[in-house]
């Protein structure tokens, strides 16, 4: 027990840390996008939202929009990029990146993945849940394409997990998605058939080189792309699944994504 509660100290601590630095790098303008690297022309204005999904499952979010701050001039339209959490696990695992994003002059709709919890209050794995998480995927995507200021070409959407199968499906489905940020995607052959189709949109695929079926998956998966556009990025000794994001590469991961979506959209 004390090993567990000393492991959950340490995990807890290392995220904080992370976000920290990575927030304090970013303010300090050594971490920007090619479009802009040492200033943050736009202020993120973060409100909760909640989305529907088809079936009727209710969907926690939290909407971020930019405003221009004073020597900025508004654009006439933002594009948005949409980031769903890892299955079981909530959107904070993001840390600042959603700000961040924003900051570059993007609305950014940071998505709480379904989940449902046992007797006892914890979250629990659910093959329901499982089997409908595109659901929550699509419903992003047309609360994006609805949102006021939104650009609807101009969408891009980012998974973890299970939760990028979930946007390669959504994508698949509404054809609304200019660009796609895959962490840690483990496919089965039906988001694999979907991902390779000619008119699938561009993705990169960012994966820790240790992350067991993820790591084995990623080049194939980049192969089979129609776009040659769509890329790999991978990172050692990253851990696995959602732990990416709390491991040491999570800067240079965090950096990599921003970039890829300021480039794309």
């Amino acid at each position: 027990m004390k090993t567990k509660t000393n492991t959950a100290l340490r995990a807890g601590i290392t995220l904080s840390l992370g976000i920290f630095i990575l927030v304090t790098i970013y303010s300090l303008g050594f971490l920007g996008t090619d479009k802009n690297k040492s200033t943050i022309l736009f202020n993120a204005n973060q409100q909760a939202v909640v989305l529907t999904a088809e079936d009727g499952r209710k969907i926690d979010a939290v909407l971020a929009v930019p405003s221009p701050r004073a020597e900025t001039r508004a654009p006439t339209s933002y594009p948005a990029v949409i980031l769903l959490s890892p299955y079981m696990e909530s959107g904070q695992i993001y840390g600042p990146v959603p700000e961040m994003l924003c900051q570059t002059g993007m609305v950014v709709l940071t998505v709480n993945m379904r989940a449902s919890q046992g007797p006892d209050g914890t979250v629990k794995l659910d093959p329901q849940d499982l089997a409908n998480l595109h659901l929550d995927a699509e419903a992003a995507i047309q609360f994006a394409q609805k949102t006021d200021g939104v650009d609807p070409a101009r969408i891009g959407i980012m998974g973890t997990g299970l939760s990028s199968r979930a946007a390669i499906l959504a994508t698949g489905k509404l054809k609304a998605i200019k660009a796609l940020a895959l962490i840690s995607a483990t496919l089965d052959e039906h988001a694999q058939k979907i991902l390779a189709e000619p008119a699938f949109p561009v993705f990169s695929i960012f994966v820790s080189i240790n992350d067991g079926p993820a790591a084995l998956q990623a080049e194939d998966l980049v192969a089979m792309s129609k776009n040659k556009a769509s890329r790999l990025r991978s990172f050692f000794n990253a851990g696995e699944g959602s732990q990416i994001w709390i491991s040491p590469s999570n800067f240079e991961l965090a950096e990599a994504v921003i970039s890829w979506f300021n480039e794309q959209l």
